[in-house]
Parts: C-alpha cells; sequence; structure tokens
C-alpha cells in the first residue's frame, strides 16, 4: 500500500523562505543607496528629515520587493494539511497563473501604513547610533 509521508516532511510544515531576509536586505541597500545619491548630488550628510524620509522610501522598496514571498508564505501556512502547493515555487507560479501577478500583493496598502514609517524611524536611530559610536571611537583613539 501507500505510505503517508508524516506531518513533519510535508512540505507546508518545513519553514518557508522567510520574508525578512528580502526585506532586512532590500532596506538597507535602498537606504545605502539612497544616502550615496544624496551625498554625491549634494555633498553633504543628509539632515535627520533627510535620513527618516531616506528610511521611509527603503522600507517601501523593501517592503514592495519582499511582499509577495511573505503572501506566499502566508498562502502555504493557510493550506492546512492539504498540500494543495507542495513547494513555494510552485505557489508562486499557481498564484500568477490562477489569480494574476496583483494576488501577491494582496495587503500591501495597509502593510505599507505601517511598515513604511518603523522604517523611516529605524534608519535614523541606526544612523544616530552609528555617527555617536564612530565619535566615541575617534576621541578613544584620539587619547591613545
Amino acid at each position: 500500500g501507500r505510505t503517508r509521508a508524516s506531518p513533519s516532511s510535508t512540505p507546508a510544515s518545513r519553514p518557508p523562505f522567510s520574508a525578512p531576509s528580502p526585506y532586512e536586505g532590500g532596506q538597507f541597500f535602498a537606504y545605502s543607496f539612497i544616502q550615496d545619491k544624496f551625498k554625491a548630488t549634494y555633498d553633504r550628510p543628509m539632515t535627520t528629515v533627510e535620513n527618516l524620509l531616506a528610511g521611509c522610501a527603503a522600507g517601501f522598496f523593501a517592503q514592495f520587493i519582499s511582499y509577495p514571498f511573505d503572501t506566499v508564505r502566508k498562502r502555504l501556512q493557510t493550506q492546512a494539511g492539504k498540500d494543495k502547493y507542495g513547494s513555494m515555487g510552485n505557489c508562486f507560479v499557481r498564484m500568477v497563473l490562477d489569480e494574476g501577478i496583483p494576488s501577491l500583493f494582496t495587503g500591501q496598502v495597509p502593510n505599507a501604513v505601517k511598515v513604511v514609517p518603523y522604517s523611516g524611524i529605524t534608519m535614523v536611530l541606526v544612523t544616530q547610533f552609528r555617527d555617536a559610536f564612530r565619535k566615541q571611537n575617534a576621541l578613544r583613539a584620539k587619547k591613545l
């Protein structure tokens, strides 16, 4: 007879590709890109408000590129043992063919409303802490 796979070995029960990785990578990539372009154009560091806006833009970019992964992950989690899709790749293909590309972005606007400001604030804090640590290290180096 036919043997059934144990629940721990079904594709839906395995950890899917995680959305935070492309999100964080995209966010820091976009933020660095914006900072580099700004510095090349204006030849000065960005103000706190400019850092906030750059962080918001980076967050929007990162959310836009990572959201389809999150949508597919949620779809795989909600199939509840039916194993309708089998794999993440198959789920992407089936969603696009059956429902169209916009199906990968369902719910993105409400998510962007919470993610974009968070990203802006995060990038401001990262920049402020980085600069403070650099100043502190420079002072310590002078004392040596």
